[in-house]
């Protein structure tokens, strides 16, 4: 199979750069330094290599899955300059279809940022960054699985869906790593204790909704109208 790589350049539907001061050098600088750090994490959770046999299953599973729709031509991975309105300041990554592909997004400009916080720009990268960015792929194929996500564009298919996919991610995906005491970024482990709080009601939880969509006014507006959709009256 075809070893699996990131597209370069900017997907047209999500925009491209706005309002940029630095030089077109230093911005050429900084793509390549995203663009190297992609395709290095890339290789390091689908190598399929034996350090990595401590993913969940359920990791292993959508990660393979990555990899064969890459490799059947169905699927590409985009470093792209703006990632779009729709895009919550917190999302590592997105997905959709672009091009009539499916498409996993990785935003430049928040990607370069969470490089810089998480500890390190280049190789060789920590046991943290490379779970979180294997947490992000895992977290967009589910999305991309599923045929009933709905339109991305409409909020409250889009509340719905991004709470399913954590719910999914988080149970199946965080928390088994959670139990080996695997390093990861304080927003999985802040979500999965939220869930954990909330169970069942999971879909009315104030303190689960406030994480998810606090970043993003108007999901964050979309979800707690459909949590009084989804509460009966008082009688």
């Amino acid at each position: 199979m075809k070893s699996l790589s990131i597209v370069y350049g900017f997907v047209i539907l999500l925009g491209t750069f706005a309002g940029l001061r630095a030089s077109e050098a230093q911005v050429r600088t900084t793509m390549d330094t995203v663009q190297t750090a992609a395709d290095t994490l890339l290789s390091m959770v689908l190598s399929g290599k034996p350090e990595n046999n401590y993913f969940p299953e359920f990791a292993k599973e959508k990660l393979k899955w990555i990899e064969n729709q890459y490799g059947a031509g169905q699927l590409q991975i985009a470093v792209v300059g703006e990632p779009g309105a729709n895009l919550n300041s917190t999302g590592l990554m997105a997905a959709g279809i672009v091009g009539g592909k499916q498409t996993i997004i990785i935003p430049r400009v928040r990607f370069d940022e969470w490089l810089t916080d998480s500890g390190r720009r280049s190789a060789p990268f920590t046991r943290q960054q490379k779970n979180d960015f294997m947490l992000g792929l895992v977290h967009e194929a589910v999305h991309l699985q599923n045929p009933g996500a709905g339109n991305p564009n409409n909020l409250n298919d889009f509340v719905r869906e991004e709470l399913r996919a954590w719910r999914e991610v988080t149970l199946n995906g965080v928390r088994p790593l959670r139990n080996l005491k695997e390093p990861m970024s304080r927003r999985f482990i802040e979500v999965d204790d939220a869930f954990a709080v909330c169970g069942e009601s999971y879909r009315q939880c104030k303190l689960l909704g406030d994480l998810l969509f606090s970043a993003f006014p108007a999901a964050h507006a979309e979800w707690e109208r459909a949590i009084v959709r989804l509460v009966p009256p008082l009688r």
